[in-house]
């Protein structure tokens, strides 16, 4: 089940959120060289944007629907002060070299951009001692005792805040399942980041692929299969955001259906690289590996798995050529052409190869059963 991504921001309002806007905090006096040296910073949203983006794809909802302050958006703010005179630009370059030498800081020493929670983390209250530069910063972030009653950027992040709440209005309406039992369970007090101490902010700008290594036709042609054949498992290695979500709105779709859990309704099993997802955050399951992978009765192979070549070409059951003899397997997509089998019909697919009987296995709910047996005998007392 296949959705097409949601832009809750529209190019307009994304540029807007990314531009940097520009803050006078103030000058103050050098005793050394007897000038006055000016502080300025610019700000922008750009990890709003790309939290925004995610929730396109059912992603960090939590995280987007729990926005309720302007200081909210701090967490996901990036400050740049090149502005500032080069007195104050030598000052705050000084204090960034300092804490990577120390190993405090993993980032280049010379970078002219931070976020703005380390930027913050570079000024501090002494009291009588508090450096006039320090000053400066406290006064304009409204902590300091001297100051306004709210930042100098206040106006621009109510601003923000308000675009927020009209994409939250969005997120509310949308049709999308995964989104929706994220926000039934929200409304429940059931989703289980609410009850964590603290609820972790992002302001990652890279974005985690949203298509990655299976095709979008094969995506199509695996959901197909698994649900005119009715099968029960899935397991893949790789796989980008829109596949996994895509094989959670099935597991989703025949639990309502069977009124089976998740995990038992559609079983997911991803390779011990994990998913890009967390299933949980819907009240879905995948189980990851912790070595290797599981086999299915649809199995999409690693690059490294190694087929044993003898028993594939003698036309017995896929399992053991897997060398997974105890396991059900009715479907296989490789990344690597295994050869025709007789008894297999071969779809291609850029970079992959589908291996299918013609017909659903007739004797499939037979072959369930025995397996389930034979487990249940091994199953230690």
């Amino acid at each position: 089940m296949y959705i097409e991504p949601h832009l809750f921001l529209d190019d307009s309002a994304a540029q807007q959120l990314q531009a940097r806007h520009s803050f006078q905090l103030g000058d103050y006096w050098d005793c050394h060289d007897k000038q006055r040296h000016a502080f300025s910073v610019q700000l922008n949203l750009d990890a709003l944007v790309v939290l925004a983006m995610d929730c396109g794809r059912a992603r960090r909802i939590y995280e987007f629907m729990s926005i309720c302050r302007p200081g909210d958006l701090l967490a996901y703010a990036y400050v740049s002060w090149g502005q500032s005179a080069p007195k104050v630009v030598k000052d705050i370059t000084k204090r960034i070299a300092e804490r990577v030498q120390e190993g405090r800081w993993r980032i280049p020493a010379d970078v002219n951009v931070l976020r703005y929670v380390d930027f913050d983390g570079l000024f501090f209250d002494q009291g009588d001692d508090t450096a006039e530069l320090d000053a400066l910063w406290l006064r304009a972030i409204a902590t300091h005792p001297k100051s306004d009653s709210k930042p100098v950027w206040a106006d621009y992040l109510v601003a923000a805040l308000d675009r927020v709440r009209e994409v939250q209005r969005q997120i509310q309406e949308s049709d999308d399942p995964l989104i929706q039992r994220q926000l039934a369970l929200i409304k429940q007090s059931r989703h289980w980041r609410d009850y964590r101490p603290s609820l972790p902010r992002s302001a990652d700008l890279g974005q985690v692929p949203y298509q990655q290594g299976i095709p979008l036709a094969l995506a199509a042609r695996i959901a197909q299969l698994v649900e005119d054949w009715g099968l029960e498992s899935v397991s893949t290695s790789g796989g980008g955001i829109d596949y996994w979500n895509m094989l959670c709105r099935m597991q989703l779709s025949a639990a309502d259906r069977t009124g089976l859990p998740p995990a038992e309704a559609l079983s997911l099993f991803a390779c011990d690289r994990g998913v890009p997802i967390v299933a949980a955050d819907w009240g879905g399951d995948i189980h990851v590996s912790w070595e290797g992978m599981c086999i299915s009765e649809l199995t999409v192979l690693p690059p490294w798995w190694n087929v044993n070549q003898a028993l594939w070409e003698t036309e017995a059951p896929i399992a053991p050529a897997l060398w997974r003899p105890l396991s059900l397997c009715v479907i296989l997509v490789s990344p690597a052409d295994l050869g025709e089998r007789r008894d297999m019909v071969c779809e291609r697919y850029p970079g992959w190869w589908l291996y299918r009987p013609e017909q659903r296995p007739a004797d499939l709910e037979a072959s369930r059963k025995k397996l389930a047996a034979f487990l249940r005998r091994r199953k230690p007392a």
